[in-house]
């Protein structure tokens, strides 16, 4: 991932940057943060071939064994949304369309440089949680990994979309897309398994309405990668493991902290808990 030359040491600088690289009108822009500068904009099931290989296992033996929490879900794309919650391999990745948050993000650890992420996109790549599009992507998930690399190999060759269609692979995936809209047409542009979107989720989830979040979802392609992308720019800016917790210290002032970002009762607990000074405590 390559890293700007931007400095970053404290808020206000931080500030200052997200008021001068504001983009134009027509392009979507999320954010990122990541502890180590050394992780890749990848979601976690690209990250281990041994769960890419299983994703169709993973997600079925989850929902044999705790079927009462998937109950109000009513897409594969809600399953992949519970399944990232619980901190689960998915072939989604998180974002969020407030900087400060993301900068939270980067800013812990403080034992390795993080990495602040801007990511900007035609506005097109927008999508809401129930657009065919999603489901297209999501659906990916009930296919083995061997029926994937089939259709890799359809897209390798670039085949017309009509010849596309009507491969055998591409109707095992419309099976699955069927049982969650039966009307859905069978006319899949392929370059939308090779591209990434940006998805707008139900904001009926505490952590993603504290967090401002939404979600990359990922096709076949494991990445983001602005070179092969041409409609994609990335910034990323390090953040020295020196500064981290005076920019913690900062955000908490505007009240961003883990009480906060994650609204759940222990974290909660656990903030206030490092508030109290020893001599509070008699």
């Amino acid at each position: 991932m390559y890293m700007t030359s931007e400095k970053i040491t404290c808020l206000s600088d931080f500030v200052n940057y997200i008021t001068r690289s504001s983009d134009n009108s027509r392009s979507a822009t999320v954010y990122r943060g990541h502890s180590s500068d050394e992780f890749l904009l990848m979601p976690s099931l690209f990250r281990t071939q041994s769960h890419l290989r299983q994703e169709k296992s993973i997600l079925r033996e989850l929902i044999s064994r705790h079927p009462r929490e998937f109950i109000e879900d009513r897409t594969t794309f809600d399953n992949l949304v519970r399944m990232q919650h619980y901190n689960l391999p998915t072939r989604l990745l998180d974002i969020t369309y407030n900087p400060l948050i993301a900068l939270y993000f980067a800013c812990q650890d403080d034992k390795t440089s993080g990495a602040f992420i801007k990511i900007s996109t035609r506005k097109t790549r927008v999508k809401y949680y129930d657009s065919d599009t999603v489901t297209l992507l999501a659906n990916l998930c009930h296919l083995s990994h061997r029926q994937k690399q089939r259709i890799k190999t359809l897209l390798d060759e670039e085949v017309e979309d009509d010849e596309f269609n009507n491969a055998d692979i591409v109707n095992d995936l419309l099976y699955y897309i069927r049982l969650e809209k039966p009307n859905f047409r069978a006319m899949i542009n392929p370059k939308d398994l090779v591209s990434m979107f940006i998805v707008k989720p139900k904001q009926n989830n505490r952590r993603i309405i504290a967090q401002q979040g939404g979600f990359v979802i990922f096709g076949i392609e494991q990445e983001l990668d602005q070179v092969l992308d041409p409609y994609l720019n990335i910034q990323a800016i390090p953040i020295s493991k020196v500064v981290k917790k005076r920019i913690r210290e900062e955000l908490d002032g505007f009240n961003i902290n883990e009480s906060t970002v994650f609204p759940e009762l222990e974290k909660a607990s656990t903030y206030i808990m490092s508030k109290i000074a020893p001599s509070d405590m008699s």
